[in-house]
């Protein structure tokens, strides 16, 4: 069907120029003398402009410029009585030029067509008309045939940066929904790491004591293994809120809080970690979103002291509170000096506590301390619901 209408756009035009061109000749047969082709010759040159005035803008103008010329040239070719009418095939001829996007046939066209009035005045003044009449009928007539014919390209280009728009908004929302899926996808997997490799480092550090200790103090052992089980049970329930966060909204669980870092705490420091916490002024109000961002914050900083320097290291974690929201500082000292590129770098984990704080509207700071390699700080600040929001981008 499609192509059917295009055959049929194609065709119009030089139907119409033959149909305009037969008709005018066969219309004025009995008005010519002497019944030569000759004097069919200008009908004939407008016919031919109709139909080739798409295909070729310059080439139509033409013909309507050696029409005009050739009839002011040789008095024979001029229309006579009741043939003037055959110049509205020049309007037509001007409007399909007026419509294509080229804007140097636009202009072309138009002075064509002005310069062609004041050729139709002298000519109907020749005959022993009016011009004055003639040339204001022929300009008026001009000018609304390109007026139009420009109307038409203005729609169509209008029609056609609508349909671009229509697209680029399709792209737009694909390419959200694909950036809204790679950041959920992001989001599940930092979860998954902060989860498993907290629990995975705590349980491989009470194993180990355990082992160590099954012989010599068996008390001891079993303490390491309640630890083992309270903490793998611990991580299952984050990681099924997790999963049913995913699909629905998670029934009987929550995520952690910070009242959550109490147990938080104390299960590190059952996994040998020396733990200390400091806390200045009253805690302010916390989104639950940014609590999460906080207790996942210290519980990597955890993760990675116990994984990287040993339960041999001595962390502190600072929060405090007397500026516009919660200033948290985890420092760790490891027993030794860590190897190059652990812990600090661009791990997951140190990009995912990044990433967590900037979410909760503040920023993050990772590194090792200049003065002592054994020695790593992370800093955060998480502002409060009531204060502004202060994060670095």
């Amino acid at each position: 069907m499609r192509n059917l209408v295009r055959l049929v756009d194609a065709a119009l035009l030089p139907v119409v120029g033959v149909v305009f061109g037969v008709l005018w000749i066969i219309g004025t047969a009995n008005t010519i003398s002497d019944r030569t082709p000759v004097e069919w010759i200008p009908y004939a040159l407008i016919g031919v402009a109709i139909a080739t005035a798409r295909l070729s803008s310059a080439g139509a103008l033409s013909l309507v410029i050696s029409g005009l010329a050739v009839q002011a040239a040789v008095p024979r070719l001029r229309f006579a009585e009741g043939g003037w009418p055959a110049y509205a095939g020049l309007l037509i001829v001007l409007f399909v030029v007026a419509a294509k996007p080229d804007a140097r046939s636009r202009v072309f066209g138009l002075i064509v067509g002005v310069t062609g009035s004041v050729a139709v005045g002298i000519l109907v003044g020749a005959a022993g008309g009016q011009p004055l009449v003639a040339m204001l009928v022929a300009g008026v007539s001009t000018v609304a045939a390109w007026v139009l014919g420009l109307a038409v390209t203005l729609v169509r280009q209008r029609n056609v940066a609508s349909k671009r728009s229509r697209a680029l908004e399709h792209e737009v929302d694909a390419a959200a929904t694909e950036l809204a899926v790679a950041r959920e996808r992001e989001r599940t997997a930092q979860d998954v790491h902060d989860i498993m490799a907290h629990s995975l480092a705590v349980i491989v550090a009470q194993a180990d004591g355990a082992l160590f200790l099954q012989g010599e103090r068996p008390a001891a052992a079993t303490e390491s293994l309640t630890a083992i089980s309270v903490a793998a049970r611990e991580s299952l329930g984050e990681l099924r809120v997790m999963l049913q966060s995913l699909t629905a909204d998670p029934e009987g669980h929550s995520h952690p809080t910070l009242q959550d870092l109490d147990s938080l705490l104390a299960r590190m420091r059952s996994a040998g970690l020396r733990v200390s916490e400091t806390t200045f002024g009253e805690p302010g109000l916390l989104t639950a979103g940014q609590q999460l961002a906080v207790y996942r914050i210290v519980q990597e900083s955890l993760t990675n002291a116990l994984k990287h320097s040993g339960p041999t290291s001595e962390v502190r974690v600072t929060q405090d509170w007397r500026g516009p929201g919660l200033a948290l500082g985890v420092t760790s000292i490891g027993g030794h000096e860590p190897r190059p590129g652990s812990p600090a770098g661009t791990s997951r984990g140190i990009t995912g506590m990044t990433e967590r704080a900037r979410l909760a509207g503040g920023w993050l700071v990772a590194e090792q301390d200049h003065e002592d390699a054994r020695t790593f700080v992370v800093t955060a600040f998480i502002p409060t619901v009531a204060a502004p929001s202060v994060a670095v981008r």
